[in-house]
C-alpha cells in the first residue's frame, strides 16, 4: 500500500483541488474517470473512497446508505 503523501491545494477553477499522487491511485486501482466519493471524518482528515456506478445509482435510488 502506498504511504502518506503530502500534496498542496490548488485552485481549479472555482474550486480547490488536491492531485492523487501516481503511487495511491495505483495502489487502489483509481483510473482517469472512475467515480470517488469524498467526505470529511471527525478527526479533520478528508477521505476518498472508489465508488462503483452500481451503487451510486443505488445511492440516487434510496436504495442504501451512504
Amino acid at each position: 500500500m502506498a504511504g502518506q503523501q503530502i500534496q498542496r491545494v490548488i485552485k481549479v477553477g472555482n474550486a480547490l483541488a488536491v492531485v492523487i499522487p501516481r503511487p495511491i491511485t495505483r495502489a487502489l486501482n483509481i483510473q482517469r474517470g472512475d467515480n470517488v466519493a469524498i467526505f470529511c471524518t471527525d478527526f479533520e482528515e478528508v477521505r476518498v473512497r472508489l465508488i462503483s456506478e452500481e451503487k451510486i445509482l443505488a445511492l440516487r435510488l434510496g436504495n442504501i446508505e451512504s
